[in-house]
């Protein structure tokens, strides 16, 4: 529906398009006014439009639009020559809301954003030329104290800002391109399993579908990781990294693998290499982590029945077993053998002396593909083992590193 507030406007609009000169025009005010649908999302309620035209000295016309619709406004200027063809825009007001854009989009984007659910208001603002009728210019977006959840999978983001703006040409005017680095912060990260605050990510768009990372950053069980620059895809996003971690602390890890270990205290760093894609989901690249030797560092194991006690004989045979009963009369108790139960059962926490974890997703000249050296010792008076020893050579996928019963070849030794 189009209302018009001047009837003359069609005659002149009409001379217009069949070729009239418009520099043959004379100076006209007018409005428009009127409702439609967005091509692209037809689930969106219609938006209610209004443009004013208002002549200016020297045969211009100056432009005025406003959109409005549930979940925003936005309104525009431009300064046109007589020609119609040179002048300037502005984006003076514009404002979404999150909460409703996500909703409307969230079918385009797939499944992964079925569970969604974001806060927060973005601001728009911009201003350009327009030459021989093509504009060119920015457009900044700035979305403050946002949030982001997903209720069902009981993560939520806190405290986010964004910060950003596109720049296009008159050649590329449909590309995503950004001539500054667009900014993101995260104030908190909250899941079942882990924590984590001050995200910060510096990245600009390249104008070809790609992204360059300049920076990434954030805090996380007491220690920082960090990402090196790198050159992503966007459209399908497909991520590869090279991640740098320090003083990471090893109770936070302990919530990945509640299936393995009951609790640890200390800190590692070390390098490693990830990707991500739609089809391939996380990938683990090479690297490796070690222990660091500044602050004290424990575990302490889920209570595991055999796991160490299957290496360890509870009684010691001191005749052969063709003796038969005899032989077994003759077999003590092995005296280490309740020290070792109560370890497995995670009774006994263990002192780490030494660690290291080396990542090998493309296989070494054994065919490993990761290598868990633990070296540690009971933390704990009286006790007759000395130092118990992990060593966990495992072959095949790395999803299966994070469980120490996922099989590979495991060795442990009692001292």
């Amino acid at each position: 529906m189009v209302s018009f507030r001047r009837w003359s406007v069609v005659l002149l609009l009409g001379g217009y398009l069949s070729g009239g000169e418009a520099a043959e025009f004379p100076p006209i005010q007018a409005e428009f006014s009127g409702k439609f649908l967005l091509p692209a999302l037809p689930e969106a309620p219609p938006a209610d439009w209004r443009v004013t035209i208002t002549p200016v000295t020297g045969g211009g016309r100056h432009l005025e639009a406003t959109v409005t619709m549930p979940g925003g406004r936005l309104r525009a200027t431009a300064e046109l020559d007589a020609a119609l063809a040179n002048g300037r825009w502005e984006i003076a007001e514009g404002e979404l809301d999150a909460a409703a854009w996500l909703a409307l989009l969230a079918p385009k984007l797939g499944s992964s954003m079925e569970n969604i659910r974001v806060e927060g208001r973005l601001e728009l603002h911009g201003k350009g030329e327009i030459k021989s009728g093509q504009p060119s210019g920015a457009v900044s977006v700035v979305w403050s104290e946002g949030a982001m959840r997903n209720p069902v999978e009981g993560w939520r983001l806190d405290g986010i800002t964004l910060k950003g703006a596109l720049t296009a040409d008159p050649a590329d005017f449909g590309t995503l391109r950004s001539d500054q680095p667009w900014e993101l912060g995260v104030r908190t990260i909250t899941s079942q399993r882990f924590g984590a605050r001050n995200l910060a990510v510096t990245a600009k768009l390249n104008g070809d579908g790609t992204a360059s990372l300049l920076s990434a950053g954030i805090e996380i069980a007491g220690g920082t990781v960090t990402i090196d620059p790198a050159t992503v895809a966007v459209f399908p996003p497909v991520l590869d990294f090279t991640v740098h971690v320090d003083r990471i602390g090893l109770q936070d890890l302990v919530a990945l693998v509640p299936a393995s270990l009951a609790d640890a205290r200390g800190r590692i760093g070390g390098v490693v290499r990830l990707g991500w894609s739609q089809t391939a989901g996380i990938q683990v690249g090479a690297g490796g982590f070690t222990l660091r030797s500044d602050e004290a560092a424990t575990l302490r194991l889920t209570p595991t029945p055999g796991l160490i006690t299957g290496n360890v004989p509870e009684r010691l045979a001191l005749l052969p077993g063709w003796t038969g009963t005899i032989g077994k009369w003759f077999a003590p108790l092995n005296p280490v053998f309740g020290d070792v139960s109560e370890i497995e059962l995670g009774r006994t926490p263990l002192a780490i002396e030494t660690f290291e974890l080396r990542l090998m997703p493309n296989g070494d000249e054994q065919g490993r593909s990761a290598v868990v050296r633990i070296s540690a010792r009971p933390d704990k008076t009286g006790t007759l083992v000395k130092r118990v020893v992990f060593d966990i050579d495992l072959t095949g996928s790395l999803s299966r590193l994070l469980n120490l019963n996922a099989g590979g070849r495991a060795t442990l030794r009692i001292h």
